[in-house]
């Protein structure tokens, strides 16, 4: 199979529809476009988002339409964390020492 652009634009305009569900569902403050949000309550709302994939693939067989818009609400909520980066207010790594014993600064 070749890569063909308008798949990535079909892809785009799925994202974008998702972002807007989101969005009118539960608020921009309450998802990964929220510039205050921490980066680990992004992680977690990523992870959960992973998590439907993972159901997709594991019970009652795959159902390949419900697998492939799990995949685009992940994708979505990616993409909306990476936009919050170029304007977040918080620490771009939530560094949190005492998860770090011994260490006083961020780590590499």
């Amino acid at each position: 199979m070749e890569f063909n652009v308008r798949q990535l634009v079909d892809v785009y305009y799925l994202v974008e529809k998702e972002l807007n569900h989101a969005i009118t569902k539960h608020g921009i403050d309450q998802t990964p476009l929220n510039p205050e949000m921490s980066n680990r309550e992004k992680a977690l709302i990523i992870v959960e988002e992973v998590g439907e994939i993972a159901r997709a693939l594991t019970y009652d067989g795959v159902n390949k339409e419900n697998l492939k818009e799990e995949i685009v609400q992940a994708a979505t909520m990616l993409i909306a964390w990476r936009i919050s980066l170029e304007t977040t207010t918080s620490n771009a790594l939530d560094f949190t020492p005492e998860l770090y014993p011994g260490s006083n600064s961020v780590p590499e």
